[in-house]
């Protein structure tokens, strides 16, 4: 049973403590959040607090560890079961899109969701307030992120499978059911949820200012069919679903059998059940290709088991409809950082990253036969860019999958 949600809590300076790193950084992201230097994190009487509410007895914590690089920290139960709990809490001294308060708001409301309607693919939330989410610790399952690092697509194939049917069961189990999450948000003081931005938003349509200045923006079929892929996210009718909001890699928790687990639940929302699917074959954040054959299997995994809920994912047509518009959409989204890769320097990864997105979105839609004007539209884009930046203009077969954006 879920602790209630407090009605309300006040951050104070008592609050937080100061807490050493106790693991090394690892990456440039880790030097940020925890580096060298302490982190601010909640004060264990304040976590004992909280672990106590609707106990019969008080619950004391034996030590705090940050996990790097987010507001994250196992927390050890003195003598207790579960004996860790992972702690999660508010940004808000912090500047930037993480500071809104809404994020973990957001985060409360869909794990009660989830656990609403039997998704047991998420962590269980244990007790929560304003400021704290005390979540189920998911070790000794790890990032799917780091195991491709360690071993490779080969040796992570099972893990990525579920990976794929997890986000398919994910779109299965909340098809439907927006009112319910709706109701939710609203006990948790959160307005109801707008539909997720499709990628062809107000960023889209600034940055297609700089294509105009550098005439490769879309125009013609190309820029009609743009227009029809907004449209047809914005309107996902029986593909409308919950999803994280985040499906990277590094959100899926892997184990060694059909046990992985997705997390980081911020950006929790309502959108097309089919943008889930768009990483399988193109490059999220971290990685530079995730091109290869075995992408295929993964989008049939995820089409499988969202189809068991959503009948209309058996449809070629429509499947392949909104999934090629999903793709082509995310490409969009991350072609709106052209003026930023102009300005970083020849060899910098996230330029041949961006070739990949472009070329690999080209090939989804053109393998489902949809949207082929915008298909065509991306790829010369992708060629003015090999020309623009001739240290990215390589062979892509040379690349290993999943190869890694250091």
């Amino acid at each position: 049973m879920v602790a209630k949600q407090a009605e309300s809590s006040v951050v104070t300076d008592e609050f937080w403590q100061r807490v050493e790193p106790l693991t090394p950084a690892r990456t440039a992201a880790d030097k940020i959040f925890c580096g060298q230097i302490p982190m601010p994190i909640p004060h264990l009487r304040h976590l004992e607090r909280l672990l106590s509410q609707g106990r019969a007895r008080s619950v004391r914590a034996s030590f705090i560890k940050p996990l790097p690089p987010g507001s994250v920290a196992r927390v050890g139960i003195a003598a207790g079961q579960p004996a860790t709990v992972i702690a999660k809490w508010s940004r808000t001294r912090t500047h930037g899109p993480r500071a809104d308060p809404n994020l973990l708001r957001t985060e409360a409301a869909s794990l009660y969701f989830l656990d609403e309607i039997g998704f047991e693919r998420a962590p269980r939330l244990i007790a929560a307030d304003a400021d704290v989410l005390l979540l189920e610790d998911l070790a000794p399952r790890r990032p799917l992120d780091e195991l491709l690092i360690e071993r490779g697509q080969n040796g992570c194939k099972a893990q990525l499978l579920d990976y794929a049917r997890t986000l398919g069961e994910l779109g299965a189990r909340s098809a439907g059911l927006q009112s319910r999450f709706d109701t939710i948000c609203s006990r948790h003081g959160l307005a109801a949820r707008p539909l997720s931005d499709t990628g062809l938003g107000a960023e889209w349509r600034i940055s297609s200012l700089t294509l105009e200045a550098e005439r490769i923006a879309p125009s013609g079929p190309a820029a009609a069919e743009l227009e029809a892929i907004a449209a047809e996210l914005s309107a996902p009718g029986p593909f409308l679903a919950f999803s994280n909001g985040d499906v990277q890699v590094n959100n899926f928790l892997a184990g060694e059998d059909d046990d992985g687990r997705l997390i980081d639940f911020e950006g929790g929302g309502f959108r097309h059940a089919l943008s889930a699917g768009v990483l399988f074959h193109t490059p999220g954040t971290a990685w530079i290709t995730v091109t290869d054959p075995f992408a295929h299997d993964l989008e049939e995994a995820f089409r499988a088991t969202l189809e068991r809920k959503i009948p209309e994912a058996g449809d070629d047509e429509k499947f392949g409809q909104g999934f090629a518009a999903a793709t082509l959409a995310w490409a969009c989204t991350r072609l709106t950082r052209l003026a930023q890769l102009d300005a970083r320097p020849a060899g910098d990864p996230s330029r041949l990253q961006m070739l990949v997105t472009l070329e690999s979105a080209t090939a989804v839609a053109r393998r489902h036969r949809q949207w082929l004007h915008a298909a065509e539209w991306m790829e010369r884009t992708a060629g003015s860019l090999r020309q623009r930046w001739p240290d990215a203009n390589i062979d892509l077969a040379a690349l290993k999958p999943y190869t890694p954006r250091c």
